[in-house]
């Protein structure tokens, strides 16, 4: 799980933002957040914390992803973890990574330099992506991208999502684009306090390209870096959950504005100073760790 004093010390290092404006992006794809479609992505996002030792051998014997059957284990030198799977009650092929544990992970999130995306980017040619989640990415995706297609052929009418938490989110999302630029149709993306990715052109390719739902919650740190002033833009569509609960009736997700990549009335309408690393660590009401579920 996350050390919040791994990430305090971490997040020291940067400079306080400065100047952040928003930037707003066109895309015909339209979403809504799903509170029942968001529970299965959430729990397993919080499984993906239990490395790769443990996804064979994990029960997934409660709740939403009851039944979950993981068939590839991600896993790498670079410290990139996380699974491939199905859930037959969902017909649906799920692609998990785990976020941010290890110092290692750390020193990846740090580098903020770009580089240029090397898939289809809705004809642009300037997409660019942080480099260190890209490279962590192209690592892992070839065997990602077998394990897709060997399950698709095994089951052709399921539908293919991608999902994580922190680091892993920032993988999961440019694992799907890299999907749909291997012939893949990806159903959705539900992501959890995801760092910003890449640039404007980037974000706008990635928005078009694939139905997201990046949930931010209250005043979660992450979200806010890297910087905008140091060219990184948010992909569409923010669902902001501005609650604390488990229970699922007191609990507030809006779905945030459809052209606005950051919406002022959700997760940054809170400076970075405001921000803090316990908001997190648990989203959904579920504690991100691979007890929790």
């Amino acid at each position: 799980m996350l050390s919040t004093l791994v990430i305090t010390i971490v997040l020291s290092l940067y400079v306080l933002l400065i100047g952040a404006s928003s930037v707003n992006i066109s895309t015909s794809i339209t979403t809504s957040f799903s509170l029942t479609e968001a529970n299965k992505h959430v729990w397993l996002s919080a499984a993906a914390y239990c490395g790769a030792a443990n996804y064979k051998t994990h029960a997934f014997s409660k709740g939403p992803t009851t039944g979950f059957k993981v068939t590839y284990v991600i896993d790498d030198k670079l410290d990139t973890n996380g699974f491939v799977g199905y859930l037959t009650s969902d017909s649906s092929i799920y692609v998990a990574y785990r976020g941010s544990q290890t110092i290692s992970n750390w020193i990846t999130n740090l580098e903020t330099t770009k580089s240029k995306y090397k898939g289809s980017c809705c004809g642009k040619t300037s997409c660019e992506v942080h480099h260190g989640f890209y490279s962590a990415e192209q690592t892992v995706f070839p065997g990602v991208l077998t394990e897709v297609k060997r399950l698709l052929a095994l089951y052709p009418t399921y539908k293919v999502k991608c999902t994580g938490h922190s680091l892993g989110a920032a993988l999961a999302q440019i694992t799907c684009m890299d999907l749909v630029n291997a012939g893949i149709s990806v159903n959705r993306i539900y992501n959890f306090g995801q760092p910003r990715i890449g640039n404007s052109d980037y974000a706008s390719c990635a928005s078009a390209t694939v139905a997201t739902e990046r949930v931010t919650h209250l005043k979660d740190t992450v979200p806010h870096i890297p910087y905008e002033s140091w060219g990184f833009v948010h992909e569409l569509r923010e669902a902001y959950e501005s609650t604390t609960t488990s229970d699922s009736s007191l609990m507030k997700v809006k779905d945030c504005s459809a052209t606005d990549s950051d919406d002022s009335t959700c997760a940054e309408q809170w400076s970075f100073y405001q921000t803090n690393v316990d908001d997190h660590l648990t989203y959904l009401g579920l504690r991100l760790a691979c007890d929790a579920v």
